[in-house]
């Protein structure tokens, strides 16, 4: 029920976008999240973060990594936390597994598109969906569901 989500280094607006849309879904849910602070965050991205934000991971929030195709791609500071990565979401292929689960969708333009399965799936509470094993079909059924 607690959730720390780390962006990439030099972060971009797909993955500072996708951080932010699933940390606000996770706290409508009733769930705590933030956004683990990254330095090196621009202006003209910061608003995104406003509110969701926090300095530290706490010792008992499960990490997830969004636009984060290989723990290098993290701030240096943050390696520290690759042990702790319980979901990666993403829209890069890699053949170096670093997580104990994975969403990734190859055929999405952005992070924030391959996320959008899980977090409807999140918002539609299908109790039959198993993050190991979301696939394009898992995709298809979590669209019927939202509409």
């Amino acid at each position: 029920d607690h959730f720390c989500i780390l962006t990439h280094a030099r972060p971009d607006g797909d993955t500072l976008g996708s951080a932010s849309a699933l940390c606000v879904g996770l706290r409508q849910l009733g769930k705590t999240a933030h956004v683990l602070w990254n330095p090196e965050v621009t202006e003209k991205y910061v608003g995104l973060l406003e509110g969701l934000s926090k300095e530290t991971a706490e010792g008992t929030d499960t990490v997830v990594t969004v636009d984060v195709a290989s723990p290098n791609m993290l701030p240096e500071a943050w390696r520290v936390l690759q042990d702790r990565i319980g979901l990666r979401i993403d829209h890069h292929e890699n053949r170096e597994t670093f997580s104990e689960n994975e969403l990734v969708d190859s055929k999405a333009a952005t992070c924030t598109e391959a996320g959008m399965a899980y977090y409807r799936y999140i918002i539609c509470e299908q109790p039959e969906f198993q993050l190991g094993k979301a696939d394009t079909k898992a995709f298809g059924a979590n669209v019927r569901c939202v509409r």
